[in-house]
């Protein structure tokens, strides 16, 4: 059975995590709580005299002013690594992310912008045949200690559950960051539309039947590989497999994926369903 995972949505994420705004707020807020413990840090040693009233107070002021410098150089060094990753240098991207990350490595962020440029260093290797496996893993790493920081970023589960899917089959894993996703918010229909694909290639019909549904009952308009994969399920049943069909290639269209909506027409073609919406389709796509 010829089931896609299409990833409409993934790049729509990724398109949100690369806005260079987004970056900067989150390590704004990040580093500044960084600033806030360190002056905590030095006023309770002052507050308590421990190295005397004056030589508290100096190693108060000494100890903010240092943070501050760092927290400026973090900033830094992280939008260097976003316009580094935008541009395609990966390998520069890593090395800002890794200066950012000496200066403070509790940033779930940075991480995760890390993650992502060697997952990308990666793609772009395996596209000219020059790619090593360690730096997936490495990506995985990156990913694993973002959640370790912040057990409940979202983005991170995703990310994580694509790769076990795409590299090293593990479903298992896959299922359990989208079953997270799914408890930070039960209406993440991309969860439950990856879910099916997981159960459809594990030829789990009826549940990733029931996944692929609940997809589209949250995201009817939007989720085109639920449809696409739930007529691949459904080509038995005729005209239940050309309307899911047909579905798929409107929401293509809507989202200027042409050659998904060619590809639609093609197994519409291949399983001999309505010859009448395939027309529409084909109407719609050259008009």
């Amino acid at each position: 059975m010829n089931i896609v995972l299409i990833k409409d949505k993934e790049r729509k994420y990724i398109r949100v995590m690369a806005k260079h705004e987004v970056g900067v707020m989150t390590n704004l807020f990040n580093n500044y709580r960084l600033v806030m413990r360190t002056f905590l840090l030095a006023w309770r040693a002052y507050v308590t005299r421990k190295t005397g009233g004056k030589m508290a107070k100096f190693i108060c002021i000494l100890l903010c002013i240092l943070a501050l410098i760092s927290c400026d150089s973090n900033i830094n060094y992280v939008n260097q690594g976003v316009a580094f990753a935008e541009d395609g240098n990966y390998d520069k991207a890593i090395e800002s992310y890794q200066k950012a990350l000496d200066v403070n490595p509790d940033n779930a962020e940075v991480y995760s912008k890390m993650g992502y440029a060697l997952e990308e260093k990666y793609n772009n290797g395996k596209v000219i045949g020059n790619y090593d496996k360690e730096t997936y893993r490495k990506a995985i790493e990156c990913y694993q200690k973002a959640i370790e920081i912040n057990p409940n970023y979202a983005y991170v589960y995703k990310k994580l559950g694509n790769i076990y899917i795409k590299q090293f089959n593990g479903y298992d894993k896959a299922l359990e960051c989208y079953q997270k996703l799914l408890e930070l918010n039960p209406k993440d229909a991309y969860a439950y539309s990856q879910m099916g694909y997981i159960y459809s290639s594990m030829k789990y019909f009826t549940k990733a039947t029931r996944y692929y549904q609940k997809a589209i009952e949250i995201d009817p308009d939007n989720d085109a590989s639920a449809y696409y994969n739930l007529g691949i399920i459904n080509k038995e049943k005729k005209i239940t497999a050309a309307d899911n069909f047909y579905q798929a290639g409107l929401i293509y269209l809507k989202q200027d994926h042409r050659q998904y909506v060619l590809k639609t027409i093609e197994k519409m073609e291949e399983y001999e369903l309505d010859s009448e919406l395939i027309r529409k389709l084909k109407n719609k796509l050259y008009e």
